[in-house]
């Protein structure tokens, strides 16, 4: 089954550093993701995968980027550091 990150496979490698890239509003984001992070784990979107109506396995990527909690974002706004 697809999933929302075919076209970046590497970012279901731990230890992968990763950016914020393609956010539309990062005003509503902690500034800790303003650094760089490290990619700790996926875990599939179970309320996006239904969701999206087109048999794709929607993930988030779980980071930690320095802050008291890991990150939890999609796919589509990180990059390689």
């Amino acid at each position: 089954m697809p999933t929302n990150f075919d076209d970046k496979p590497w970012l279901a490698t731990r230890g992968q550093r990763v950016r914020i890239a393609n956010c539309p509003d990062t005003s509503t984001h902690p500034p800790e993701w303003d650094n760089v992070g490290v990619v700790t784990g996926i875990i599939l979107d179970k309320f996006l995968t239904p969701m999206n109506k087109k048999n794709i396995q929607m993930y988030r990527i779980l980071v930690d980027f320095g802050g008291v909690e890991h990150a939890s974002v999609l796919p589509s706004i990180l990059k390689r550091a």
